[in-house]
């Protein structure tokens, strides 16, 4: 199960995430996905999508490699107002281009 409080816990696996959200927002740049520049806030919580997606990953290919990784967008199961947590915030609202490029970001940085 996704779990949104998962962060990295190395330097460096904290330095792999960090290019990867560099790399996905130079992305959505690239594709014209985002008409414009995120807000500092929204630029956090995005960073936060980032990790939490990719540490859960990796947990996942550690332990259950053949088992795909399922996100609830919605964040229904979490509490809203100020105990919301900003990773669904910031998932619900980006349009991930595929998979594969996650995976292909991941490989190269």
């Amino acid at each position: 199960m996704f779990d949104p409080q998962r962060r990295a816990a190395s330097g460096e696996l904290r330095a792999a995430i960090n290019c990867l959200t560099a790399f996905l927002e130079l992305r959505q740049a690239g594709l014209g996905l985002r008409k414009r520049a995120r807000r500092e806030a929204d630029g956090k919580s995005f960073g936060l999508a980032v990790e939490a997606i990719a540490c859960n990953l990796a947990v996942l290919r550690l332990t259950d490699p053949g088992r795909p990784l399922a996100v609830h967008s919605s964040g229904v199961m979490w509490a809203k107002g100020r105990y919301s947590n900003p990773v669904y915030g910031s998932i619900s609202s980006t349009r991930w281009t595929s998979w594969r490029d996650l995976k292909s970001a991941s490989l190269h940085h």
